[in-house]
């Protein structure tokens, strides 16, 4: 039977032996928390499980990116991702960085910032609540179009019709006109060429047509 006692408020006492992580209010109602992801949320309260509070290892507290990823189920590379996070959302700075050597091997200490440091005795910092989204201006590239590309594989790039553009041998501007000017000279054709004409479509029919004397057809033979 256990024998632990009992509060007057119906909690059990355990003798002060039992842990918990400790998430403020204030804290989650920063910008930089509320900007964190899932994955950073969780790494966060992993990074807390470590800390064993005021005066023990603040400054020293060792987080593998290994262990971080098979406690959260992610891989590696989201794990190292969240504990980047942390610390640009000022929630963790990196006091010592991990080494793999044959000799040494330790992972990257932390401190959490909204807790005095053990190492240095300094206060909390809380660079979290300082911290301000980063709203750069998107600038947009205006691009002009192109048309299509040409014969000699040069782009042609649109451009407005010139206007009263000269051509001819003068060096004259031609203007848009409907019919023949007044100094055209339309040739006709001569009554020889249309008897030349018919005769050939007589001979072509075996018939020979006869001419008169004003050179025009008097009757096929």
């Amino acid at each position: 039977m256990s024998r632990t006692r009992v509060k007057e408020k119906g909690r059990a006492d355990d003798g002060g032996k039992s842990k918990f992580v400790k998430l403020e209010h204030w804290m989650m109602d920063t910008a930089a928390w509320k900007d964190l992801d899932p994955v950073a949320r969780c790494a966060y309260i992993e990074v807390r499980r470590i800390y064993r509070g005021p005066g023990s290892n603040n400054g020293r507290i060792g987080v593998g990116v290994r262990n971080l990823s098979d406690n959260l189920g992610v891989s590696k590379d989201t794990a190292a991702r969240a504990l980047r996070s942390l610390q640009e959302h000022g929630f963790l700075v990196a006091t010592t960085k991990g080494s793999f050597s044959r000799k040494i091997r330790h992972a990257t200490e932390y401190r959490l910032t909204d807790e005095g440091c053990d190492v240095t005795n300094a206060l909390a910092t809380k660079e979290f609540a300082r911290w301000k989204k980063n709203t750069v201006p998107v600038v947009r590239l205006t691009v002009p179009v192109v048309g299509p590309i040409g014969p000699c594989g040069e782009t042609r790039v649109p451009s407005e019709p010139p206007q009263n553009t000269p051509y001819g041998p003068s060096d004259r501007t031609v203007t848009d006109s409907i019919g023949p000017s007044p100094d055209t000279h339309i040739g006709l054709p001569s009554p020889a060429s249309s008897a030349v004409a018919v005769a050939s479509a007589g001979s072509f029919r075996g018939k020979r047509p006869k001419l008169g004397a004003d050179g025009k057809v008097a009757h096929v033979r």
